[in-house]
């Protein structure tokens, strides 16, 4: 039900489209309100590593994921449009904090797909070691 002039609602989108869009609609702030539980959200990561910061539900990853990463802003995951609304004029009334929030958001890196896969592999790896090293012990 939001709708104005500054407010862009873009629909889908293919991942290698989505700087380009946020650069050609000057998003300054992202909404990302999920009203269920996701595990990771690879959207948040994804307008994160676009250097955008972003509104997003108190509710599973997003809220976890934003405290950790403190690029951005959470409201409750019940918020109305209305909460949602009083918050962009919180971010439009503090600039200085705004501008923070931002360079960190810039500053912040998301592992790109093969470095995740590295990281499992590692993981992996010291996992096996784990096993055996424990079989060992307890034969």
């Amino acid at each position: 039900h939001l709708s104005g002039k500054s407010i862009v609602k873009t629909g889908w989108y293919k991942r290698d489209e989505l700087q380009d869009l946020l650069d050609r609609h000057e998003i300054d702030v992202v909404c990302n309100l999920s009203i269920v539980a996701e595990t990771f959200c690879y959207t948040l990561s994804e307008v994160i590593a676009c250097g955008v910061p972003t509104i997003v539900t108190d509710i599973g990853a997003l809220g976890e994921r934003m405290r950790n990463m403190k690029c951005g802003w959470i409201v409750p995951q019940n918020a109305t449009a209305e909460v949602v609304i009083r918050k962009l004029d919180e971010i439009q009334n503090d600039l200085k904090e705004y501008d923070q929030i931002r360079t960190r958001t810039g500053l912040y890196h998301v592992k790109t797909i093969d470095e995740m896969v590295n990281s499992y592999r590692q993981l992996y790896k010291a996992s096996k070691k784990i096993r055996k090293a424990i079989r060992q012990i307890t034969l």
